[in-house]
């Protein structure tokens, strides 16, 4: 009975010290250092750029992400592989109502609602994001390494933009073949985060 006990007492001992090694740490996005990039595909070829992001918060709990947010500013849009009075004129056209809507919807959002930890520092990660005043739901892969004072995550979201009423020359209206864009889009996640107590 006497090793019994013991042996129930180190079980004990031994979860109970586990479990304070599950320290949770809050992280604030580094918005200095962070930013986004979008690629845009179309017949014959692409277009790129970044975005910038007005905040975001991260908290990690024993290697899990137990809730994420992040609000992307879509007024910082940029295009990167024009220049000039090409890249203007494509950028505005982005801004525009034929897209994003900027003027009228200057922000975009991520809300995380769940995230599995897949091993070797990924994680599956499901949340609402928000265009154009239109929230939808969206899974994508992350790749985070995280120590008790900083964080970096690095993924790519792959968006249907017909499902957040951006239909411009999509499949949706009917578009001849070779003036088609890509209904799906990317975002390209590069994320610097420090421990909120910093």
């Amino acid at each position: 009975m006497k090793n019994l006990l013991s042996t129930v007492a180190i079980a004990l001992i031994v979860i109970l010290s586990a479990f304070s090694f599950i320290k949770t740490v809050n992280y604030n996005v580094d918005t200095k250092v962070s930013n986004l990039t979008w690629v845009g595909y179309k017949v014959g070829g692409k277009h790129n750029g970044d975005l910038k992001l007005t905040d975001g918060k991260i908290t990690m709990s024993g290697g899990n992400i137990t809730s994420a947010s992040f609000t992307m500013d879509m007024t910082s849009m940029t295009v990167l592989d024009l220049q000039g009075g090409m890249a203007e004129k494509l950028l505005g056209h982005l801004k525009s109502d034929d897209f994003f809507s900027v003027a009228k919807y200057p922000k975009a959002t991520f809300e995380l609602t769940k995230a599995t930890n897949k091993g070797n520092n990924t994680h599956d990660v499901t949340g609402k994001l928000t265009i154009k005043g239109i929230t939808k739901e969206i899974t994508f892969p992350i790749t985070v390494n995280a120590n008790s004072m900083k964080l970096t995550a690095t993924g790519t979201l792959k968006v249907d933009r017909t499902k957040w009423d951006i239909t411009y020359r999509s499949s949706l209206v009917g578009t001849a073949a070779d003036k088609m864009i890509e209904n799906e889009f990317e975002i390209g996640l590069n994320i610097v985060a420090n421990n909120s107590k910093q």
